[in-house]
């Protein structure tokens, strides 16, 4: 029994490899956690030809869709600002404070269609007036956009 069997990653493994890694591990490992785990299958000539095949198929997807978070980009830093109303108390302090889905539903409403973004990143925002906000739209395309908050 050879002491490393080459495997195909199908998911991420921590301090292994990533998705489509073809990677040497111990039998024991791949026939005890990855195999029945579904992380990995066992590296035969005809698997890493349909990787191969998948993988060509998965960069063209993930180059059109950084061509199409950059346009997104583009079209959200041209519509800045957006507006959110909120409830203001008598010092200009809001009642609650702006969230994640009152950002994305303002982004959906002024773009008229769904907004796919990883993440929007702002600081705790209970004032009226301008904000920033970061939201990152692919894992290489983030905008930064302002928001103004009224009562």
């Amino acid at each position: 029994m050879s002491k490393t069997i080459q495997i195909l990653l199908q998911k991420d493994v921590a301090k292994v490899g990533s998705v489509g890694d073809l990677i040497d591990v111990k039998p024991g490992y791949a026939k005890n956690y990855l195999f029945p785990n579904s992380l990995a299958v066992r590296a035969t000539p005809a698997i890493i030809n349909q990787y191969k095949i998948k993988k060509a198929k998965l960069e063209t997807q993930k180059i059109q869709d950084k061509q199409n978070a950059q346009i997104l980009k583009t079209t959200l830093e041209n519509m800045m600002p957006f507006t959110i109303r909120k409830k203001v108390g008598s010092n200009q302090t809001l009642f609650g404070r702006v969230t994640e889905p009152e950002v994305k539903q303002v982004l959906e409403k002024s773009l008229g269609q769904h907004c796919n973004y990883t993440t929007i990143e702002f600081p705790t925002i209970n004032t009226i007036g301008l904000h920033e906000i970061q939201i990152k739209l692919h894992p290489e395309v983030s905008v930064l956009l302002t928001i103004q908050v009224t009562g």
